[in-house]
C-alpha cells in the first residue's frame, strides 16, 4: 500500500471504538425534531405499539403527554414501569426508575425527553445519563429529542431564537444512536398546531407564539435539524463501506485542537470545535494550559465545567503546565500532529504588553507556522473583564508590600548617607544591586512597587536637577534605563518563579506516581502497601484516600474501622461504583450528593475494588488531580488483578496436588489394605475348618497372623487420621510434664510383636528432667520411628533408643543398622507419601510425615544422619522450656 493511502491510525481507532460502543449493550433510537409539538412522542408511541403487535417485549419508562388525548390514547396496551418518587425541599417528584427497568429487562423501553434534568437526589444529573446506563444493561431505548438540546448546536440556536438553552445532550449520543427518525413538519403546520392547542395548552401557547414559535426561527431550526440528520446519515454510510474502499477514501486526517481556559467563552469554542470536527470527520483535542496562575473558586468551577463539556462532546482532554500558553500550544500541536488550532480572539492592550502578557496570536504566528489558526470572535452575551486589572494576578500579601516598602526606604536612606562620598551614578548602581537581591524573595507586585520608589527617589533626590548644568542626555538615559530595567526584571523574575513552581509541582506528582509504581513492583501484597499508597495521595492532594478491594465472593470489602464509609449512603454509592465500574460521588454528575469521590479499580478483565477520596476542606477538584487518581487506580487495579490471578493459579495448582494426593491415597489404600485384609480373611476362613480345630499350634499361628495384620491396619489408619486432624487443626494437643522413659516403655510394649526379631537396646540417662509433651502423640511418633527402623534393618540387628540432656534440650534418638539413606534423599524424607526409590513398596509413606508434624507441634527439631559404619540415626531435640 502506498504511504499516502494508508488510513490514519487514530481515525481508525476512533471508528473501531464507535463500532464497539454500538455493538455493546442496547441500541438507541432517537425521534428527532426541530421543536416541541412536531409529534415526536406520538411517533415514538406509534412505533412502540407496532413493535408490541410484533410480539416484542416493550415497556414505558417515562412518557409526557402534555395533556394531549390522542397521545395518551397510544399508551393503552403498553406496560408502564412506575416512576420513582424523590423528595426535594418538601415536595415529591417522580423520575425514571432505572433499577426497576434493568431488573425487569424488557427488550425496548420508551423514555421521553432525553434532555430532561433530573431532580436533585437522583442517581444522575441528566436523563441522558440514565439512558446510557440502561443501554449498557443491554436494553434498547426509544427516546425523543429537539434540535435545540444538542450541545454543539446550542450557540447557534441561542443566536437564532434569543433564548438561553439550559438543557443539553452531548453529541456522543447522536453518534451512538443506531437510528434517528426525523419527525418533520413545516413551520406553518407547526404554528397551526400551536393555535389548535395541540402543542401547549392555555396561556403558555400565546407566550410561545410571541417568542420561540415564529416562522423565521422555526425555518432556521428546521434547516439545522435536516442538516444534522443528513450529516449523521453520511457518517453512518461511511462506516458501512467495505474496509478496502474505506481505506481508499481515508487520506491523512485533519486533527483539531481547541485552547480552553476558565472563561465562559471557552464553551462556545468547544462547541464550534466539535462542529468542525464532526464536519471534517476528524479527531479533536481540548487543551488547557496551566500557567501557574492561582484560580479563584469561581474560575475553578468554570474550568471544570469547560473540561467536562469537552469530554462529553468527545474530545481528548489534555491538561499541561507551562508559563507560556502559546509555546504550550505549539508543543502539544507538534506532539499530536495537529493541523488546525482554534482559539478565542485575544485582548491586545498596552497594559497587557507592559505586564508581560504576550499576545497569543502573535506567539502562534511565530512559533506554529504551518498550522492553520482559527481566531473566533468573542460572544457578546458573555461579559468580559472590562478592567485590565482584572487579568493581573495579585498573589503577594500586604506583609510582602510592607517589607518591600520598608527595605526600599532603608536602602534609600543608606544611599543618602553614601551620596556624601559617592557619585549619583554609583548610588544608582547600589540601588540596582539591592533590587536584584529583593527579586529573590519578593513577588512581582512588591518588586514593581520597589522599582518605582527606587526610580523616583533616585531621580528626585540624587540626580542633578533639570536646570543644573550637570543634567544632560546621559542622566535622562540613566533614569529611563533604571526604571525600565527594574520593572522588566521584576516581571522576568516572576515568570522564572512561576515556571519553577510549575516544575516543582509536576515533579511532586511524577515522584509520587513513580514511588507508587515502584512499591507495586517491589512490595508483596499486604495491607501496609495500600496504606502507604493512600498516605502518599493524602499528602499530595491534601485529603483522605482509602482503597477497598473485592471479597472472594465478588462483593466489596468495606473495612470496619473506616471513617469514609460510615454513612449508609456512602456505602451505597461505593457499591454502585464497584458494580457499574464508573466514577461517581463528589464533584461528578453521578450521585453527587455524597462527600467522597469514588473511582473504580478496573483491571483488564474485572473490577477489583474502588478508591475513595475526600478533601480535607471544600474545594473544586482539578482535572489534573482526577487524571492522577485515575492513573494510580489503573496501576493499582492491574497489580491487584495480577496478584489475584497468581493466587487463583496457586489455588488451582494446590487443588491439583490435592487431587493427586487423593488419588495416591486411594491407590495406596487399595494396595496396602489388600494384603493384610486378605491375610485376615484367609486366616479366619481356615480357623473355621475342622482340621484346624484339632491343631492348637496351627490355630495359635493363625490367630497371631490376624493380630499382626490388624495391628498393621490400625497403625496405618491411625497415621492417616492423625495426619488429617493435624493438617486441619481439629486435633487438640494436651501437653503434660512427663518423663521420656514412660513413652519409651509404652511404645516398646505396643510394638513387642513387631520388634521381636530385632535386638532392642535402651540407653536413657538418669538425670534427664521431665519435659512437656502430649503422651499419645509422642508415642505415635516413637512407634513410627521404631517401625521404620525395623522395616529397614535385617532380623537380628540392633535398634538403639537413647535419650540424654544437652544444654537447653532433651535429645531422643532412634538408631538402626540398616543400609543408610543417600544424602540427596534426606531433605525429602518427611514429605507426605514420599518413598525413596528402590525401597520396598509396603507402607504409604506417611509415617515420617507424621513424625515431622508432631515434632513441629512440640517445637522440637529433628535431624537425620547416617552412622559411620552402617545405619541411620533420627534425633529429636525437645526444648526444656516448652510448655
Amino acid at each position: 500500500m502506498v504511504e499516502e493511502d494508508r488510513p490514519d491510525p487514530e481515525a481508525l481507532l476512533q471508528l473501531i471504538n464507535r463500532e464497539e460502543e454500538k455493538s455493546k449493550g442496547g441500541k438507541l433510537k432517537i425521534f428527532f425534531g426541530m421543536a416541541a409539538g412536531v409529534g415526536k412522542t406520538y411517533a415514538m408511541l406509534e412505533d412502540g405499539q407496532q413493535r408490541r403487535l410484533e410480539g416484542v417485549d416493550i415497556v414505558i419508562g417515562v412518557i409526557n403527554t402534555h395533556g394531549r388525548k390522542e397521545t395518551a390514547a397510544l399508551t393503552d396496551g403498553l406496560e408502564s414501569i412506575p416512576e420513582k418518587s424523590i423528595s426535594y425541599r418538601g415536595n415529591i417528584f417522580t423520575e425514571l426508575d432505572i433499577d426497576t427497568i434493568i431488573k425487569r429487562k424488557p427488550h425496548i423501553v420508551l423514555i421521553d425527553e432525553l434532555a430532561h434534568t433530573n431532580v436533585p437526589g437522583s442517581r444522575h444529573t441528566k436523563r441522558w445519563q440514565d439512558v446510557i446506563e440502561i443501554l449498557e444493561a443491554g436494553i434498547d431505548v426509544y427516546t425523543t429529542l429537539n434540535v435545540q438540546h444538542i450541545e454543539s448546536r446550542k450557540d447557534v440556536v441561542e443566536e437564532i431564537t434569543g433564548i438561553v438553552i439550559r438543557e443539553t445532550v452531548p453529541d456522543s449520543l447522536i453518534e451512538r444512536a443506531s437510528q434517528i427518525e426525523l419527525v418533520d413538519i413545516t413551520p406553518t403546520g407547526l404554528l397551526r398546531r400551536l393555535k389548535e392547542g395541540k402543542v401547549y395548552i392555555g396561556p403558555q401557547s400565546e407566550i410561545a407564539a410571541k417568542n420561540f414559535f415564529q416562522v423565521d426561527r422555526l425555518t432556521a431550526l428546521r434547516e439545522i435539524a435536516l442538516r444534522l440528520t443528513a450529516e449523521k446519515v453520511d457518517h453512518d454510510l461511511h462506516g458501512l463501506l467495505p474496509s478496502a474502499e474505506r481505506s481508499s477514501l481515508w487520506k491523512p486526517s485533519e486533527r483539531l485542537m481547541v485552547a480552553i481556559s476558565p472563561s465562559p467563552h471557552s464553551q462556545r469554542l468547544i462547541r464550534l470545535a466539535r462542529r468542525y470536527a464532526f464536519t471534517l470527520d476528524a479527531p479533536w483535542i481540548a487543551l488547557h494550559v496551566d500557567n501557574g496562575k492561582k484560580l479563584s473558586e469561581k474560575d475553578q468551577k468554570q474550568l471544570a465545567k469547560n473540561l467536562s463539556l469537552a469530554r462529553e462532546l468527545g474530545a481528548e482532554v489534555i491538561t499541561t503546565a507551562d508559563t507560556s500558553i502559546g509555546i504550550a500550544l505549539k508543543r502539544m500541536a507538534k506532539q499530536k500532529n495537529v493541523t488546525q488550532i482554534i482559539i478565542g480572539r485575544p485582548q491586545n492592550t498596552l497594559f497587557k504588553k507592559l505586564m508581560g502578557m504576550s499576545n497569543l496570536l502573535d506567539i502562534l504566528n511565530q512559533e506554529a507556522s504551518g498550522i492553520d489558526v482559527h481566531v473566533i470572535h468573542h460572544d457578546a452575551s458573555v461579559p468580559l473583564n472590562a478592567s485590565p486589572w482584572a487579568k493581573v494576578e495579585f498573589t503577594s500579601t500586604y506583609k510582602d508590600y510592607g517589607w518591600a516598602l520598608f527595605f526600599t526606604l532603608l536602602i534609600a536612606m543608606l544611599g543618602g548617607v553614601g551620596s556624601l562620598y559617592l557619585s549619583y551614578q554609583m548610588v544608582g548602581f547600589i540601588f540596582f544591586f539591592f533590587f536584584l537581591g529583593f527579586s529573590l524573595f519578593l513577588g512581582k507586585g512588591p518588586l514593581v512597587l520597589s522599582a518605582t520608589i527606587f526610580s523616583l527617589i533616585w531621580s528626585l533626590l540624587f540626580l542633578p536637577s533639570f536646570n543644573s548644568a550637570y543634567f544632560g542626555e546621559m542622566e535622562i538615559g540613566l533614569f529611563l534605563s533604571f526604571a525600565t530595567a527594574t520593572c522588566v526584571l521584576s516581571i522576568l523574575t516572576d515568570r522564572i518563579k512561576k515556571r519553577e513552581q510549575l516544575l516543582r509541582h509536576r515533579e511532586e506528582k511524577s515522584q509520587v506516581l513513580y514511588e507508587i509504581v515502584k512499591e507495586l513492583a517491589t512490595t508483596s501484597f499486604n495491607k501496609e502497601l495500600f496504606l502507604s499508597i493512600c498516605a502518599r495521595l493524602n499528602n499530595l492532594l491534601n485529603g483522605r484516600a482509602e482503597i477497598f478491594l473485592k471479597k472472594v465472593d465478588d462483593g466489596l470489602m468495606i473495612h470496619v474501622e473506616t471513617d469514609l464509609l460510615k454513612d449508609e449512603k456512602e456505602k451505597a454509592v461505593a457499591t454502585w461504583v464497584f458494580e457499574n465500574t464508573k466514577m461517581a460521588g463528589w464533584s461528578t454528575d453521578t450521585l453527587s450528593s455524597v462527600n467522597n469521590l469514588y473511582l473504580p479499580l478496573k483491571g483488564f478483565k474485572e473490577t477489583v475494588g474502588i478508591l475513595a477520596f475526600r478533601p480535607n476542606f471544600p474545594k473544586v477538584i482539578q482535572q489534573e488531580e482526577i487524571t492522577l487518581l485515575q492513573t494510580i487506580c489503573q496501576q493499582v487495579a492491574h497489580y491487584v488483578e495480577r496478584t489475584f490471578k497468581e493466587e487463583k493459579l496457586r489455588k488451582n495448582e494446590y487443588l491439583k496436588q490435592i487431587e493427586k494426593i487423593q488419588h495416591n491415597i486411594l491407590s495406596s489404600l487399595s494396595l496396602e489394605f489388600k494384603t493384610p485384609l486378605h491375610s485376615i480373611r484367609g486366616a479366619a476362613r481356615e480357623l473355621k475348618s475342622a482340621e484346624l480345630a484339632k491343631n492348637a499350634e496351627l490355630r495359635s499361628h493363625k490367630i497371631q497372623q490376624i493380630e499382626e495384620s490388624s495391628n498393621y491396619l490400625n497403625r496405618m489408619v491411625e497415621n492417616i487420621v492423625t495426619m488429617s486432624q493435624l493438617s486441619t487443626g481439629f486435633l487438640k494437643v494436651s501437653k503434660k510434664l512427663l518423663s521420656l522413659s514412660e513413652v519409651i516403655e509404652a511404645s516398646l510394649a505396643s510394638l513387642q510383636k513387631n520388634l521381636e526379631k530385632h535386638i532392642i537396646k535402651v540407653e536413657v540417662d538418669k538425670d534427664i528432667p521431665p519435659i512437656y509433651y502430649d503422651f499419645s502423640l509422642i508415642e505415635l511418633l516413637l512407634c513410627n520411628l521404631l517401625i521404620n527402623a525395623a522395616a529397614y534393618s535385617l532380623p537380628g540387628k540392633e535398634i538403639l533408643i537413647s535419650s540424654h540432656k544437652m544444654e537447653k534440650f532433651v535429645l531422643l534418638s532412634v538408631a538402626d543398622e540398616g543400609p543408610g539413606i543417600p544424602l540427596n534423599f534426606i531433605p525429602r524424607l518427611f514429605e507426605k507419601f514420599y518413598r525413596i526409590p528402590g525401597t520396598p513398596s509396603n507402607g504409604m509413606g506417611l509415617g515420617l510425615a507424621v513424625v515431622k508434624t508432631i515434632a513441629d507441634l512440640h517445637q522440637a527439631k529433628i535431624e537425620v544422619h547416617n552412622r559411620p559404619k552402617r545405619g541411620t540415626v533420627f534425633t529429636l531435640y525437645f526444648p526444656l522450656e516448652n510448655k
